[in-house]
């Protein structure tokens, strides 16, 4: 920048772009870096308000605080000191608050006021002592502010995990003070931690009076409740109660968000997503909100679109976009550029460091990244005493690196109530049945369960409906489940297949098939159908019809969940051990369900024509990897052919043979399930998907719109294809499948000392 010229010309570069473009700082289009360096250079304080004027039109706090310092090195004014001396304190930036602070004068304030600042900033900095030592002169005054300071003081004190001296504190002033709506807000959230879903909703019941003239906020504070004890259709259910007030309250689209990373009611979420961006299109939470949501269902080139006025918005929400398209994207050296221009920006939340931290587990992990990770998030963790999903990814990578003993004390340090939430209650289970308490694990996932209303059972669908029953009870038979829609390709092939396996009977749900494949089915004697030809998104993934049929057909039997291109194989198969030996086994060893994963089986060509289409695929990967996981069956698996395919990672983890009791449900498709002692033998499914017609089978899932996200992995996966320039899927990584005893040798099963011994 040549200031030279500028000042020859007597009028600023920034005085220039302003006077010629109108709107938002952010539509002013120019680099962050240059306009930092054009603000620090001004020297007119008209044109620094006048931007100032502009960053606050749409709140974009980045420049707002950028600007309002500027403006405060030109000659201290004391109201906007402090403003810029709340802003920093409410954003947790302790130290700059305190020396701002340091420079107001005091004389020009009434004494209340000046201490009431001082609290503010000593909170931020988690000086608390002090904070209350002053705070104390002034909390029974019955002032706006005065109860506001302690609504703030209680969240202080929340976020940095001091939770008995939050909640003394907060019914301390609520004796003072009554129902006071602030004070009500952190007293409900508080409790939340400290007891629970169940101890907050008491709680709310108990202050219910202080939102009598704001029934909105209560709305508001049941979905918040909902939305952390996984409860996604009653949280749904408040935000649609609370948008009916015309609430702008920007707290009820951040619940959209996390219902949008939960990947829970997609369709239902999608309406509410769309409804508000009809109603608020300009607004910051809304825009982000919805951008956001375009990108989780694949629609990039849509949210791309999207930028330029998500940077208007404000620079903070449009650096978390970049942010999240590149993780999307997982273009590796994009993702390390946009975290850094995030915290370059001055983002103080911990939403960067998650979605940094959690696209490095996904994607290629490795223990170096997460160490790497662990580092990012770590600083993070005294101000996130109130935020589940963080606490749950943390544990995750002290996990996956290895580190068991710092997993434990992390949510040893946390309140029973944060324990019991729907992110964490599967954490503290896990560590139950690593020191082999079994009944404990069982009695949390039993909680959690009721607690969280998981959509595996309370799903927004109806029942299947029973076309043809054909099963009678027999003790020791083994029974298969699934859903089928449209698989005819696939129905000879895999009855015939689980029949020589050992499979006693079929229950198979079809979800309106039109290619035969309900007639094939309704003519095989070992069958007994089922029909729902419901959305099988809001079934959650049709798992609502599979534990319907397996909890009233399948206790007391062993059960295999499978979809219809997967084939289970055991170790010591191809050595003539059966299906029945490996139950016998499995009984014996008082074990209740088997880790698995999809290991992708495939041709050497994409449409390879032949006349034994399953026969054709002989390849399989070798390149697997396998993470410690807190959810039964206790791994995450990932990598593969579809991985390379579709250029992301996914989750390749199953669960498909269990020993069901009246408390076992898969509770996020076939992927997991509650409580049940997993054996240390490990299998896979040999997965069939490039059989036949699988372009048409993909496209027909990207149309059908029912899998997870939109059919997110489809559009990868379609996309992918669409590129596949070479003839061959032969890769590197790719060995001609043999048995299972080179499963073994190459690491992608474990056999397990008990097994490999038994005769």
């Amino acid at each position: 920048m040549n200031f030279l010229r500028l000042l020859r010309s007597g009028e600023s570069e920034l005085s220039q772009i302003l006077a010629e473009r109108q709107g938002p700082v952010g539509a002013l289009g120019v680099r962050a870096a240059e306009l930092n360096e054009m603000i620090d250079a001004e020297p007119d304080r008209a044109v620094l308000e006048e931007l100032l004027r502009r960053a606050r039109s749409v709140q974009d706090d980045r420049w707002v605080l950028k600007t309002r310092g500027a403006l405060l090195e030109c000659g201290l004014q004391q109201k906007l000191l402090i403003e810029h001396i709340i802003q920093l304190s409410a954003l947790g930036r302790g130290d700059e608050a305190a020396a701002w602070f340091s420079s107001l004068r005091r004389r020009a304030m009434p004494e209340i006021d000046h201490d009431l600042l001082h609290v503010q900033v000593l909170a931020a900095g988690q000086h608390f002592d002090n904070a209350l030592e002053i705070f104390a002169r002034h909390e029974g005054t019955d002032r706006e502010d005065v109860t506001k300071t302690a609504a703030g003081l209680v969240e202080k004190l929340h976020m940095a995990r001091a939770y008995d001296r939050a909640r003394n504190c907060c019914e301390h002033w609520m004796s003072l003070h009554g129902n006071n709506i602030d004070i009500a807000q952190q007293y409900v959230k508080l409790i939340l931690s400290i007891e629970g879903r169940r101890g907050a909703l008491d709680a709310l019941d108990e202050v219910k009076s202080a939102f009598t003239s704001t029934p909105e906020v209560a709305h508001q504070l049941r979905a918040h409740i909902a939305l952390l004890a996984g409860r996604g259709l009653e949280c749904i259910q408040e935000i649609e109660a609370g948008l009916e007030y015309g609430s702008d309250n920007p707290q009820l689209f951040g619940f959209l968000i996390g219902l949008i990373f939960q990947g829970s009611q997609t369709k239902s979420v999608e309406k509410l997503v769309e409804a508000a961006w009809i109603k608020h299109p300009t607004k910051g939470q809304v825009y982000y909100t919805r951008l956001l949501w375009l990108i989780a269902t694949s629609e990039i080139e849509e949210a791309q679109n999207m930028l330029p006025g998500m940077r208007a918005l404000g620079d903070w929400y449009y650096r978390s976009s970049l942010l999240n398209i590149a993780a999307f994207n997982q273009q590796e050296d994009d993702i390390e550029v946009r975290f850094r221009e995030c915290l370059e920006a001055g983002i103080d939340h911990g939403g960067p460091e998650m979605i940094y931290a959690g696209n490095r587990f996904h994607n290629r992990p490795s223990q170096e990244r997460f160490v790497e990770c662990l580092k990012i998030i770590a600083p993070k963790a005294k101000t996130q005493g109130m935020v589940p999903p963080y606490w749950m990814l943390n544990i995750r990578m002290q996990l996956a690196a290895g580190d068991v003993d710092d997993a434990r004390s992390t949510l040893a340090s946390l309140p029973k109530g944060l324990k019991s939430l729907n992110d964490l209650a599967p954490c503290d289970a896990y560590f139950a049945q690593l020191d082999g308490d079994q009944p404990r694990a069982r009695a949390i996932w039993r909680s959690h369960l009721v607690s969280s209303a998981m959509l595996g059972l309370n799903a927004k669908s109806t029942r299947p409906l029973e076309v043809r029953l054909r099963y009678r009870e027999t003790p020791g038979a083994v029974l298969l489940f699934l859903t089928i829609f449209n698989g005819i390709e696939y129905a000879e092939w895999l009855l015939d297949s689980y029949r020589a396996l050992g499979v006693d009977h079929f229950f198979i749900t079809d979800n309106g098939s039109d290619d035969g494949t309900f007639e094939y089915l309704e003519a095989q004697p070992d069958v007994s159908l089922f029909l729902n030809q419901n959305s099988f998104a809001e079934a959650h993934f049709g798992i609502y019809w599979t534990n319907e049929l397996m909890q009233r057909f399948g206790v007391g039997h062993w059960c295999f969940h499978v979809d219809m291109d997967e084939l289970f194989v055991f170790p010591h198969m191809d050595e003539g051990r059966k299906l029945s030996d490996f139950l016998a086994y499995l009984d014996k060893n008082g074990s209740e369900s088997v880790m698995s994963y999809m290991l992708d089986i495939y041709p050497e060509r994409l449409s390879q024509p032949t006349d034994n289409k399953f026969g054709a695929s002989t390849y399989i990967d070798r390149d697997y990897t396998f993470i410690p996981f807190e959810m039964p069956p206790f791994q995450f698996v990932s990598g593969g052919i579809r991985c390379r395919m579709a250029d992301q990672n996914i989750l390749l983890t199953k669960a498909p043979l269990v020993r069901m009791r009246p408390d076992l449900v898969y509770v996020l498709n076939n992927h997991f399930h509650s409580h049940a002692v997993v054996d240390e033998t490990t299998t896979a499914l040999l997965h069939y998907k490039f059989v036949g017609d699988m372009s048409g089978r993909v496209q027909e899932a990207i149309e059908r719109s029912e899998h997870f996200m939109g059919a997110r992995f489809y559009r990868a996966l379609s996309s992918g294809m669409e590129t596949q320039t070479a003839p061959s899927l032969i890769s590197e990584y790719s060995v001609a499948y043999e048995s299972t005893q080179q499963l073994l040798d190459l690491g992608l099963l474990n056999s397990g000392n008990k097994w490999q011994e038994w005769n």
